[in-house]
């Protein structure tokens, strides 16, 4: 190889050479402006799927806020509800206990009255025997034939039971007007066993034997307590639905197990504790227990394990917002399946003394209780 055929060599591969080198550098601008709109996608794509899950929190939270405000809701309307119900038949009651009042007093208050008319018009009577003996047989027939002994002692015993009859109506009127309290719409000292009472009363025809069970016996622990401050129709309304609830406890117990020997009980028992100045009421029952699974459910709203049509799931839900909410106390429950189930108030006795912003949590308690 001459000399100028290596210098051309040397010139092709030189000139091979920057050709490669500005293929090299164009390549390496491309791969540059590629990983940088890549890294520019990339950045774009993290913003998208932050603002993505940013958006889908905020659609949780709002979704959360909404189920709340529809739960609440539905819990104001079910409350309105109850409080127009209540204030229905609170109507009815006090319109109902005025028509029979009247009609009930004077007849009561005409029986003794009765009584002593009848007493005297019987002793005329044997006066009457007594001083004329020799009766014509016309008059001697009638008597034996009302068998005037026996009509005697009958009448002062039907005088006696339409007495105890038409006091008894009075008694439940009473009740009735006591279990509405429809002039007690703000903070006011009762007699929490007279409310108790009022409220067994609502619900006695519940306590009578039925094809599943005996009768239930009603059991009365009544402590000397002090008159307590508070709602009075609300808190009967928690005394109806706890006794309903532990009555209805027996029942299911009853059918669950036909051949249940023990004797179907619903207890109350109260209590005063000086140390805290609060009342303690314990409602419980010897029925089927609430499983240890639902038991943290209870007080939720619309919770029921009723059919469909039975139950609302705001009774005890209401219940505790009427201890804890409107009382500053504590309701909790305690329970065994298959054993029984109590339910516990803590009441303040004076709500002027609580402070309002510190109202008890509830607590669920799961302490085992015999029966």
């Amino acid at each position: 190889m001459d000399i100028t055929t290596a210098a051309q060599r040397i010139q092709e591969l030189e000139k091979t050479n920057r050709i490669l080198a500005k293929q090299l550098s164009r390549s390496e601008s491309n791969r540059q402006q590629i990983e940088l709109q890549h890294e520019t996608s990339a950045t774009f794509l993290r913003q998208v799927i932050q603002e993505l899950q940013t958006s889908q929190v905020r659609l949780e939270e709002r979704t959360q806020t909404l189920e709340t405000t529809l739960q609440e809701l539905r819990l104001t309307q079910g409350k309105l509800v109850a409080s127009e119900k209540m204030s229905a038949l609170g109507t009815m009651v006090a319109g109902v206990a005025h028509e029979i009042n009247n009609p009930i007093n004077f007849v009561h208050g005409n029986l003794s009255h009765v009584n002593l008319y009848s007493q005297d018009l019987l002793h005329l009577l044997k006066l009457y025997q007594q001083e004329f003996p020799a009766t014509s047989s016309k008059l001697a027939i009638a008597i034996e034939a009302i068998d005037l002994p026996f009509l005697e002692q009958d009448l002062k015993k039907t005088l006696q039971s339409m007495s105890s009859g038409t006091d008894r109506i009075r008694k439940i009127v009473n009740s009735l007007k006591i279990f509405a309290r429809l002039d007690e719409a703000a903070y006011k000292y009762i007699d929490l066993h007279e409310s108790l009472n009022s409220t067994v009363l609502m619900i006695q025809n519940r306590l009578d034997a039925t094809e599943d069970r005996a009768a239930i016996q009603l059991v009365t622990e009544y402590r000397p307590i002090p008159q307590v401050e508070c709602y009075a129709s609300a808190l009967n309304q928690v005394f109806l639905q706890l006794l309903n609830n532990a009555i209805d406890a027996i029942n299911d117990q009853s059918i669950q197990h036909p051949i249940w020997k023990q004797i179907p009980q619903v207890r109350i028992q109260t209590n005063y504790d000086g140390a805290t100045d609060s009342i303690t009421i314990t409602i419980g029952d010897n029925g089927c227990g609430i499983p240890e699974t639902i038991r943290p459910k209870i007080f939720d709203p619309f919770f029921t394990t009723k059919p469909i049509g039975q139950g609302t799931g705001l009774g005890l839900s209401t219940s505790y917002q009427t201890i804890v909410g409107q009382h500053k106390g504590q309701l909790y429950c305690r329970s065994v399946p298959a054993h029984g189930t109590e339910f516990v108030i803590h009441l303040p006795l004076r709500q002027s003394l609580v402070i309002s912003d510190t109202p008890h949590q509830q607590d669920n308690q799961d302490q085992q209780h015999g029966d």
